[in-house]
């Protein structure tokens, strides 16, 4: 079972930030997996832990720092597999995160490059 279907992908590195996006729709989004990570972090982001990749679920309150494992990514879906942490503060039962993709074949390409760019072990 899919949490929700992307039909809308987002990718972009602006001001040091990467950022890749999958949503349910472009415009007043309802389910949405976002992840954020920083090119260049500082000091105190590594001492502190923020270095990883930042992980939203739906909401600001559903995210958690690092603790993805893998991705396992194909022209339909999007299976994230996740740490027992991050797992809970995202509110799942379980991981990984599966996700069903509707969105064109270049734009989930783009998805997978984004992923790897930020360090995520992306498997086809």
């Amino acid at each position: 079972m899919h949490d929700f279907t992307a039909a809308f992908i987002h990718v972009s590195a602006e001001d040091g930030v990467l950022l890749a996006g999958l949503a349910d729709q472009e415009h007043d989004t309802r389910h949405y997996l976002l992840l954020q990570k920083a090119e260049q972090p500082d000091a105190q982001d590594v001492a502190l832990g923020l270095d990883g990749v930042h992980v939203s679920l739906h909401a600001q309150a559903r995210a958690a720092y690092g603790g993805i494992q893998s991705a396992q990514l194909s022209a339909t879906a999007l299976s994230l597999h996740l740490d027992a942490i991050t797992t809970d503060a995202l509110g799942l039962a379980a991981s990984p995160l599966r996700i069903a993709l509707a969105a064109p074949p270049a734009a989930i390409a783009a998805f997978a490059a984004m992923l790897r760019r930020m360090g995520i072990t992306v498997e086809d």
